[in-house]
């Protein structure tokens, strides 16, 4: 019996068996022109004036990243601010709901005597 799932492919003659080297990367590289010395920019030292500019430049992202902590800040407390007044009139109004009686509380879904009474979620 013969199992083709695994069958092995002979080569017929010797010459199949030869590989082609591979081409020798240091005959077909192409030489780098800076691969062994340093870019001249490297060297050079900026002027007073360029010095003077990039750190007004890191300056002014320093201010504008304080800027924005500072707005991002202000912007979270107004809206815990916000949610905690939410929360506190929610409670309240869970609380008056609490403490009315299940008799006035039908009515009140009637609408008669609890009007103003009515249990909302702004949510």
């Amino acid at each position: 019996m013969r199992d083709d799932s695994r069958e092995i492919l002979v080569p017929d003659t010797t010459e199949e068996l030869v590989e082609v080297a591979p081409p020798n990367v240091r005959e077909t590289a192409i030489h780098n022109a800076t691969e062994k010395t340093d870019p001249a920019d490297r060297r050079r030292r900026p002027s007073l004036d360029e010095t003077s500019v990039a750190v007004r430049q890191a300056q002014e992202t320093l201010a504008e990243i304080a800027r924005r902590r500072v707005a991002d800040a202000d912007r979270e407390a107004t809206e815990a601010a916000g949610r905690e007044a939410a929360e506190t009139a929610r409670r309240e109004e869970l609380l008056r709901w609490v403490d009315t009686p299940t008799a006035e509380r039908d009515q009140a879904i009637d609408g008669t005597d609890l009007a103003g009474d009515v249990l909302t979620c702004d949510g």
